[in-house]
């Protein structure tokens, strides 16, 4: 999900969680002035973010300020060049653990918007649990193993299901990738070598047929 942050918009814009997850806030592009543009007085990518809670402002003697947000991300200091600053800040990013139904508001941080201009194009993506970004999940490492044993009775429906969990979870990102290769692999095992095998099987059987009936016709 992309949303575009207006600096002119004082109520910030809102988004509802629909999935529970870990949720990563980037900023890919944009910056903004809290003067007149024409002034040129400098460039910020600074946007503040409330996470279950509306935006809450607190007069500091030149007009009411945000408060109490819960993170920010860009940059803070002004930057004369336009170019600068965007660079400064683009991939500048949190993460941050939400429920389904949480509602988050981003905004930008001022006490006069009516003079701002620019915006802030923010990405929201749902990402891994940095415990399962490394190697293969445990699914994985089961479905191979079993995949491998399939000649054990159990082994390969095992195979089968926890190479299908895993990848229906990689998928939804609530899995390492690291293991997609193991997943296939333990579903090709437990799915193709019984099938070779029952052919052998039936060839060999037929074979004995075959030549069973052979030798019946040279003896009599």
């Amino acid at each position: 999900m992309e949303l575009t942050i207006d600096s002119v918009n004082s109520a910030g814009t809102k988004i509802i969680i629909q999935e529970k997850g870990r949720y990563r806030f980037s900023i890919i592009e944009g910056a903004y002035t809290i003067y007149e543009k024409e002034l040129n007085k400098g460039w910020l990518t600074l946007i503040s973010i409330f996470i279950n809670k509306p935006l809450e402002f607190e007069d500091k003697g030149y007009g009411p300020y945000p408060i109490n947000e819960d993170a920010t991300i860009g940059f803070a200091e002004m930057i004369l060049n336009y170019d600068e600053a965007e660079s400064l800040s683009k991939g500048s990013s949190i993460v941050r653990n939400l429920n389904q139904d949480d509602y988050v508001i981003l905004a930008v941080p001022d006490s006069y918007y009516e003079d701002n201009s620019g915006t802030i194009k923010i990405k929201i993506e749902k990402v891994m649990n940095d415990i399962v970004k490394g190697g293969a999940s445990p699914l994985a490492i089961t479905s191979l193993i079993t995949g491998i044993l399939w000649f054990i009775p159990g082994c390969s429906p095992a195979a089968i299901i926890c190479g299908i969990i895993d990848l229906v979870k990689i998928s939804k990102k609530e899995s390492s990738p690291a293991g997609k290769g193991m997943d296939i692999a333990g579903i090709v095992l437990a799915v193709v070598m019984p099938i070779i095998l029952w052919l052998i099987i039936s060839a060999s059987v037929w074979a004995l047929i075959w030549r069973a009936s052979a030798l019946g016709g040279i003896v009599n």
